[in-house]
């Protein structure tokens, strides 16, 4: 019986030109999708008939250990599945990129040159990993399936459903799903029931919940009969305030640090004990702990260090993360203050607060004379201030939002009068419509009206009769209207019944009356001439002397900064004492207009100074005053993308924004396929270079380097398929419901990440040795050179690229496969290193520390190093130091790593790669260890890592 794939023939093509060569259909064996790995009947008899780990079309320890009906259909039809997904990727990328650039990417997948991750089944079809917050539950319930629930309200409540959402991400992504702020917001419940963590029967209440959270996790529900790849983190105080200082619980209280640090204490001894049936450690959740360092890279949180230096040393079962700084530079403003965005929509003038739920979407914002990429942030609220500058302008921002002054950047909490806030000089172009345009838009904003269809300007007729002969003019013989004038004494009334003219001033204006006029924003994105013409229109029908424009519309105020902000024109506003102005009883605004020519001097009476490159002037703040905190609710913020974190309030004040992701650090975020980071982030995809099959083509290092770049370009545009093209149209179809029509995540929180592995045996090809200095400043140049272009690649497409050193655990076998089917026996290798120095090479602990932390500073994403150590650390000191030094040198995410050895009498002890019970003298039968950051039980690896890697693995005594 044959039956048919329906993929379009250039496909089929491509396929059939693999399938049919000696070497391509071994290439597509390794793949997964040979013809005999997409036939459901042949796969489900070796599914029977052989051992699982060996049929698998993907290696994963995770999946792999034992049948069952689940397993049975995922694994009989991922070649199948995995295949549709190339297809798509294809289809999409000759959609995007055209027929040849198509082939070119799956070519260079299916040979080897590069490693699309997870895409068996319908991995392609979904994202990768994310680390999310479990909030939303606190606010919203699980408001999804056929039975939704309420908000949880007690401890219990909140753990199930944390759980069922860990069960259902799981559905989603194909790997590691973090519920990162579990415990942190655990604590919140725990606290409002008056549970004491030092008391034994709340203690004992604490640890269940934690004991059926770990029993579901490492239930086998996934598809495919997997465990949830699923990673908590646990913090020391420094990281819970630098993370958590803007957060709030639903009842508006901020997180109590001591008390959150006593339940993750409680949690994590517990975990630590590992199951009290083996003595073995738990597979998941992978706890992460997350340690805060100084500049010197030094523990910040002694304590905190101390008390995981005591647990570890049992089973070795923590993963350790350090950071040296905040994840997020949060600078949320008041909900009042506003911003120039563009979108897909077009150009607006809008308040920040304004923009509610719709958080997830991108913006682009006007800043210094360019639109900037800039994403919305809500924030609870803290401690607002409002503050007063010199030229009249005030704006409310938070205690430690971060302020531009000449001092440096300061918290408001550090700023004081006399210090000084700059204002941008800087005009935006824009595009169409002339100055006499604006000119008549401007005169009817100063002193028009409609009436009864009739357009109406009403002019000094002694002194304005310039203005009138300019509007009679453009009115007259640009536009085809007829006007006629009404002669009222020393008023004098120019009126027209043009629907044209009437049209455009309803298209730049809003309101009819003196009190409640504005400017559209459709004005601030037209050209230069054409809003320098609306100033000066009105500045000629209703301004004063010393281009002063007087106003009792409060809008107006503001509409006019914006237009002058836009123009790289400051304003100075002011309340005028209405009794001058003849405006009667209503609160009169003036506003003077300066430009950069105005501002003739580098200072002026201790209102501004000037910058000598005259990008910006500087006003001084004259007041500071608390706000009440029931007048303001909320805090909001942008991420924007400016090289000096920077960004143009709608008036011209620049002030500091959140730190966007695409910027060159990327917000410090080093997001990693175990769900590390930060909170709200992850990866959508990665696609691995295979830097040894580079080495094995290069003839020279120029030419290593000149593939690279082919190489890296290759995985680029992979990435914006996979983003772009299929998960966007998943996205939108409703596919990926957290994404939509939930909106808890979106696509812009996901990197696209560029893998990096086998180092070592890369260098050995070019007759390095990755132990000389020689092959670590190779090393070095290649880290650096696939970093600057995950860079260069945030910046040009508009999405986060970063890098990461991957677990590899599938990848580094199939890869030294494929290249020995090229190159024969010049290709040694069972398999490349998944670490520098590969686990199975003859080297110390120390001197492993040190050349990781070398070499891991320059990969955005990190990665994970195991220090592999023979027999238990029983003296808390030595776990500590073994901590202290991988700080110190660098190393940033790293393992103590015991191998557990489980014999024919059930005895578990730590034996490294030993073969003997040292408990009663009977042989080993198995093994348990990392595979990658989780614990597996080695008989479940696949054959070259269970039968050559792990009995060469070196296990370094520490003592």
């Amino acid at each position: 019986m044959n039956l048919a794939l329906t993929f379009e023939a250039e496909f089929d093509r491509l396929y059939q030109k693999f399938a049919k060569d000696p070497l391509g259909i071994k290439q597509l064996e390794l793949e997964g999708i040979s013809p005999n790995k997409i036939d459901v009947g042949q796969m489900s008899h070796d599914y029977f008939t052989k051992r699982l780990a060996d049929v698998s079309v993907d290696q994963n320890a995770n999946s792999n250990e034992e049948m069952s009906a689940n397993n049975y259909q995922a694994e009989i039809t991922k070649g199948i599945l995995k295949l549709e997904g190339y297809y798509l990727l294809w289809r999409y990328a000759k959609k995007r990129f055209g027929f040849r650039r198509a082939n070119q990417l799956i070519t260079a997948i299916w040979r080897g040159e590069l490693y699309f991750h997870d895409s068996s089944g319908h991995g392609i079809q979904v994202p990768y990993c994310f680390a999310f917050s479990t909030a939303n539950l606190m606010v919203d319930g699980r408001p999804y399936g056929q039975l939704h629930s309420l908000p949880p309200k007690r401890s219990d409540s909140f753990v199930a459903q944390v759980t069922e959402v860990v069960m259902d991400l799981s559905q989603e992504f194909a790997g590691a799903v973090a519920p990162g702020d579990l415990i942190v917001n655990l604590a919140w419940y725990l606290q409002k029931e008056g549970r004491d963590p030092e008391e034994t029967e709340d203690r004992a209440y604490i640890q269940n919940l934690w004991q059926k959270f770990v029993h579901v996790a490492n239930n086998k529900f996934r598809i495919s009969g997997q465990s949830p790849f699923s990673n908590v983190s646990i913090f020391d105080r420094e990281n819970l305030k630098k993370l958590f200082s803007e957060y709030r619980y639903p009842d508006g209280t901020a997180i109590d640090v001591e008390y959150v640090m006593a339940v993750q204490k409680v949690i994590a001894a517990f975990f630590a004990e590992g199951d009290p049936k083996t003595g073995l450690p738990y597979r998941f959740p992978v706890m992460t702990v997350n340690l805060s360092v100084d500049e010197n890279r030094q523990p910040v949180d002694h304590d905190f260090l101390n008390f995981i230096s005591a647990i570890n040393v049992k089973l070795g079962s923590q993963n350790i993360y350090a950071n040296e700084g905040s994840k997020i530079a949060m600078c949320p403003l008041a909900k009042d203050e506003e911003v120039i965005i563009r979108n897909f929509k077009g150009l607006f003038k809008v308040k920040i607060g304004s923009l509610g739920r719709k958080e997830k979407q991108t913006y682009e914002l006007l800043h210094q004379g360019r639109f900037v990429k800039g994403r919305f942030i809500e924030v609870q609220s803290k401690d607002f201030y409002e503050i007063t500058l010199s030229n009249g302008h005030k704006v409310t921002v938070t205690d430690n939002h971060l302020n531009v002054t000449q001092r440096g950047t300061l918290k408001t909490k550090d700023l004081v009068v006399g210090d000084t806030l700059p204002f941008n000089l800087i005009p935006y172009e824009g595009n169409g419509g002339s100055y006499d345009l604006g000119y008549l838009v401007g005169a009817y904003l100063g002193d028009g009206c409609i009436s009864n269809g009739t357009a109406i300007f009403s002019l000094n007729n002694t002194t304005k009769m310039n203005v009138f002969n300019k509007l009679q003019t453009f009115i007259s013989e640009e536009l085809g209207g007829t006007v006629h004038f009404q002669d009222k004494g020393n008023v004098l009334n120019l009126t027209t019944r043009s629907s044209t003219v009437k049209a455009l001033i309803r298209e730049f204006v809003i309101g009819d009356g003196a009190k409640n006029k504005g400017i559209n924003s459709r004005a601030l994105q037209k050209s230069i001439p054409f809003r320098e013409g609306l100033l000066d229109g009105y500045l000629a029908t209703d301004g004063g002397a010393k281009e002063r424009i007087y106003t009792t519309s409060k809008r107006m105020v503001a509409d006019l900064s914006a237009v002058a902000a836009s123009l790289g024109r400051v304003t100075n506003v002011k309340l005028e004492d209405n009794r001058s102005t003849g405006y009667g009883d209503s609160t009169v605004y003036c506003v003077k207009l300066y430009d950069s020519v105005g501002l003739t001097t580098r200072s002026y009476r201790g209102v501004w100074e000037k910058d000598s490159n005259g990008h910006q002037v500087w006003f001084y703040i004259t007041d500071i005053q608390p706000v009440l905190k029931e007048k303001v609710e909320k805090a909001y913020c942008f991420e924007v993308d400016t090289e000096e974190h920077t960004f143009q309030l709608a008036n011209g004040l620049i002030t500091h924004n959140c730190r966007f992701v695409n910027d060159t650090e990327r917000m410090t975020y080093r997001a990693d396929s175990f769900g590390n980071g930060g909170l709200n982030i992850g990866a959508h995809r990665v696609v691995t270079i295979n830097f040894p099959r580079i080495a094995l083509e290069a003839h020279d290092r120029k030419h290593f380097f000149a593939l690279l770049d082919r190489r890296l370009k290759m995985a680029r545009d992979l990435l914006l398929v996979h983003r772009e093209e299929i998960l966007r149209r998943r996205v939108d179809q409703g596919f990926l419901k957290f994404f939509k029509p939930l909106h808890w995540f979106s696509l812009d929180m996901l990197f696209s990440t560029i893998g990096i592995h086998g180092q070592y045996e890369m260098c050995h090809f070019l007759g390095l040795d990755m132990e000389t200095q020689e092959g670590q400043a190779f090393t070095e140049e290649v880290l650096k050179r696939t970093e600057e272009y995950a860079v260069a690649f945030s910046k040009e497409t508009g999405h986060s690229f970063n890098t990461e050193e991957i677990p590899a655990e599938s990848t580094a076998i199939t890869l030294a496969k494929k290249d020995r089917l090229v190159f024969g026996d010049k290709q040694p290798f069972e398999l490349y290193s998944n670490q520098y120095i590969p686990l199975i090479a003859d080297m110390g602990s120390i001197d492993r520390i040190k050349l990781t932390g070398r070499f891991m500073k320059h990969v955005s994403g990190g990665g994970i190093l195991h220090l592999n150590v023979q027999e238990r650390i029983t003296d808390p000191a030595i776990m500590k130091k073994l901590i202290l030094l991988s700080l110190a040198e660098g190393v940033e995410h790293f393992a103590i790593n015991y191998g557990f050895g489980i014999c024919a009498q059930g005895h578990t002890s730590i034996v490294g790669n030993g073969t003997t019970c040292p408990i009663c003298g009977e042989p080993i039968v198995d093994h348990l260890t990392r595979v990658i950051g989780y614990f597996t039980k080695v008989s479940s690896w696949g054959d070259v890592r269970k039968n050559y890697e792990y009995p060469k693995r070196q296990f370094n005594n520490v003592a």
